[in-house]
């Protein structure tokens, strides 16, 4: 992913403090642009009328299974599915979030002031695969 230009994230979690915390966090980094939502319902509706870069995505949202709601991100038109990163308390079952789309899994708790740097690795690790194949 270009690393010049503002990425635009959208983070899915049902907990209001959460989103909050992303949100503040991933903003004070300038080339990123983060909204939230609550659900399932209000995810789908926001990816049909906006572009975004990447999806940070709550494991448990309601509404649907964070793997559920990966599945409808995942379903796509022909143009590329948007990369998806979850965030989860479900430190013993990790690998069931490997899936095609899935650029890694980000712990809860984890620390605000390093968020911004977490996702960029995450998407750096992506690059490197990019680059590798060619």
């Amino acid at each position: 992913m270009d690393s010049t230009r503002t990425l635009r994230i959208l983070c899915v979690d049902d907990n209001p403090d959460i989103r909050l915390i992303v949100e503040l966090s991933l903003n004070l980094d300038p080339h990123f642009a983060a909204v939230s939502v609550g659900g399932a319902a209000e995810a789908m509706s926001a990816l049909s009328e906006q572009t975004f870069d990447l999806v940070l995505l709550d494991a448990l949202v309601e509404e649907a299974s964070g793997l559920k709601l990966l599945e409808n991100i995942t379903k796509t038109d022909g143009s590329p599915p948007t990369p998806v990163i979850f965030l989860t308390a479900d430190t013993i079952r990790r690998s069931r979030y490997d899936k095609p789309g899935v650029l890694g899994v980000i712990t809860k708790p984890f620390d605000p002031i390093t968020l911004a740097a977490v996702v960029r690795s995450h998407i750096a690790d992506i690059d490197k695969e990019r680059l590798s194949e060619k």
